[in-house]
């Protein structure tokens, strides 16, 4: 990680990794309470990085667009999330068909 970010930002880049892990098994661990298991953590104060648990979820789909997670995207992409809004239809095509 990144030795010029500051402790917050680094406390919350774990907590969107974590989430993308998370997010890989089932969509339904995404909360602050598992996150926060996972990382030691409070579900507050996984949801103090965060205005609310909608917005720690999409900063987590974000980070899934970003990395092209081949198991996060194809759900972004089924489920019509903001996330993928930016993506051209022929790389929602491409993700497709790699399921």
């Amino acid at each position: 990680m990144d030795d010029n970010l500051t402790h917050g930002q680094r406390v919350k880049a774990s907590i969107i990794t974590v989430g993308l892990c998370l997010w890989r098994e089932g969509v339904s661990n995404v909360t602050a309470r598992q996150i926060g298991k996972a990382v030691g953590l409070t579900h507050s104060a996984v949801l103090y990085h965060f205005d609310s648990a909608d917005a720690m979820r999409s900063a987590i789909a974000d980070e899934a667009v970003r990395r092209g997670d081949r198991h996060v995207v194809p759900q972004l992409i089924a489920s019509r999330h903001p996330a993928i809004e930016g993506m051209a239809a022929a790389e929602r095509q491409r993700y497709l068909a790699d399921c």
